[in-house]
């Protein structure tokens, strides 16, 4: 008896958002994908390339056990033989639940390949010429990115609140306040300089600098919607800034 053909499965880091900063590996391996499994955080600019003749599913990234669907949904397509894309803005494996959705492949013995791409810091850290570790503050970089309910209370918030470090955050706009509150409470000053980046390298991206202190009211106040990238630390006082319609000041 012949044994089931399976498919493979490509993990492929879109970018931040614009479809001109995928690798070429990561666009090729789309265009030939039969199926595309993709989270809501991927921008609608890389969903418009994808062919017409291309099944996408759409698996909530907000929603939980996520990890779980997108598992179970990319092992069954693959079983069935097809080419299937599982397109993450951000394929590093800082995301926890990356490592669940490979884990649950490699389990199921299905062929599989990650395709890294651009992630949304480097790309908000070359456009505004922000040196995300400059060696002269020491402090090095550090990057926050599970959701707030799920990091454990033994989280070294004292050594993210080091002045010397700089925060990356990624993440929706209600978390981000609670995580300036947590900076602050331990110790890092109110004073300190954040840059706050929605839907990077697309159209639509803005940008707002002020200071910590301030995060929670202005993101209130804005509202902003999505997820959204922040920088933490007094490399933000390097931006190159222009006041215009995308870029304000406030606070600052």
């Amino acid at each position: 008896m012949n044994a089931p053909c399976r498919g493979k499965v490509h993990v492929v880091g879109a970018g931040p958002g614009d479809p001109d900063l995928m690798t070429v590996k990561g666009r090729r391996v789309l265009e030939q994908a039969e199926v595309v499994v993709y989270d809501r955080d991927v921008a609608p600019e890389i969903l418009n390339i994808l062919p017409r003749t291309i099944a996408r599913f759409d698996v909530d990234a907000a929603a939980r056990p996520h990890e779980a669907e997108a598992a179970g949904l990319m092992v069954s397509l693959a079983l069935q033989g097809l080419r299937v894309v599982r397109l993450k803005a951000d394929v590093s494996l800082m995301e926890s639940d990356l490592e669940a959705e490979i884990v649950a492949l490699r389990t199921a013995g299905i062929p599989h390949e990650v395709v890294p791409g651009l992630i949304a810091a480097q790309a908000i850290a070359a456009s505004a010429a922000v040196p995300l570790a400059p060696g002269e503050i020491g402090g090095g970089v550090r990057f926050l990115r599970d959701p707030l309910d799920e990091l454990p209370e033994r989280a070294d918030w004292k050594a993210m609140a080091d002045r010397r470090t700089t925060l990356v955050c990624q993440m929706e706009a209600t978390r981000l306040g609670t995580v300036a509150e947590r900076l602050m409470r331990n110790g890092m000053p109110a004073a300190v300089p954040v840059l706050v980046v929605s839907e990077p390298t697309t159209p639509r991206e803005s940008s707002i600098r002020s200071r910590l202190c301030h995060l929670r009211s202005i993101l209130a106040t804005l509202a902003p919607e999505g997820q959204l990238v922040c920088v933490v630390g007094d490399v933000v006082a390097r931006h190159r800034w222009q006041e215009n319609s995308r870029q304000r000041a406030i606070f600052a």
